[in-house]
């Protein structure tokens, strides 16, 4: 397919996907392509201001390490957070002692809330944020400082496993 053979999106079909797709055009304002914007629970309060970016990565070098520790194999895993937060000299095995170490300082609902975070679309979050009820608004509150004590309690749990490796 040709870039003059894309069909460009329809202006409903923009508006309907506008927070989940981002457009490329052309400088005479052509399409020439589209990608799927990042939509899970953590980007969405990042854009919004609820955590920070620590948060972010945080959550990235937690789930690069589980990653790796579900894998098994250094050459199957792109540890790209992990390896500059850890040194990318930390073999495999240690990756494994550190993951390990960390889940074990995180035990149960926190893990979960992370996962929850990185893994699962904003879709609900949305909705909440969309809705402007004051019971509302106050569940997207509570929503939004359960994940940030969670990510709070990861960054905590990583650096006490990283000072102990060092």
């Amino acid at each position: 397919m040709t870039r003059d053979e894309i069909v460009p999106p329809t202006k409903e079909w923009l508006d309907q996907h506008r927070d989940r797709v981002h457009i490329d055009t052309d400088a005479s304002g052509r399409f020439i392509g589209a990608a799927k914007k990042d939509t899970t629970v953590l980007a969405w309060l990042l854009r919004h201001g609820r955590i920070d970016d620590s948060h972010g990565y945080y959550a990235m070098v937690f789930m690069d390490m589980r990653d790796r520790f579900r894998r098994r194999t250094a050459h199957a895993a792109n540890m790209l957070y992990a390896a500059e937060h850890f040194g990318s000299d930390t073999s495999d095995g240690m990756f494994e002692t550190i993951y390990l170490r960390v889940c074990r300082r995180i035990v149960g609902r926190t893990e979960q809330i992370i996962t929850f975070a990185v893994e699962r679309d904003c879709a609900e979050l949305e909705r909440l944020a969309a809705d402007k009820s004051i019971a509302i608004q106050r569940r997207l509150s509570i929503e939004c400082k359960r994940v940030r004590e969670a990510l709070d309690q990861l960054i905590d749990a990583i650096d006490a496993v990283r000072a102990e490796v060092k």
